[in-house]
């Protein structure tokens, strides 16, 4: 992304990482921003941004607080792809091996930020934030 399209990481940067409750209207204010400032293309991608479902807004609030668990996380899915594409099934098993603990560590740090924004994490959200992670 160029330094150009910036403006772009702000505004998502600003909905994603505030409370769901106000993403439509804040997507709205920002939106018709755009708009009275003659930059109709901008408002038409503002006003295509998706609110999250609650797991994902959790996990954007994780990634957002650069966390450590998060980033460990990445990298053991990149490792794992990188030994798959190398054929190197005994790596790819004891990477494989690491990725319960490292997902339960990660689900662990979600629901932190989580309580620490007054956010609940039922069974079901729980569960789709362990499926966005293992997508990850």
């Amino acid at each position: 992304m160029s330094a150009a399209d910036s403006w772009l990481d702000d505004v998502r940067r600003e909905l994603y990482g505030g409370p769901p409750d106000s993403f439509l209207e804040r997507r709205k204010e920002l939106a018709a921003a755009a708009r009275l400032a003659g930059e109709r293309d901008r408002a038409r991608i503002i006003g295509g941004l998706r609110k999250p479902t609650a797991a994902a807004h959790l996990v954007n609030l994780l990634a957002q607080s650069d966390d450590d668990a998060l980033r460990g996380l990445i990298d053991l899915g990149e490792r794992i792809r990188r030994a798959i594409a190398h054929g190197d099934d005994q790596e790819m098993r004891g990477l494989l091996q690491q990725r319960p603990g490292a997902i339960a560590a990660t689900l662990a740090r979600v629901k932190q930020v989580a309580r620490s924004t007054d956010d609940s994490v039922s069974a079901a959200v729980a569960d789709q934030i362990v499926q966005t992670l293992r997508a990850a």
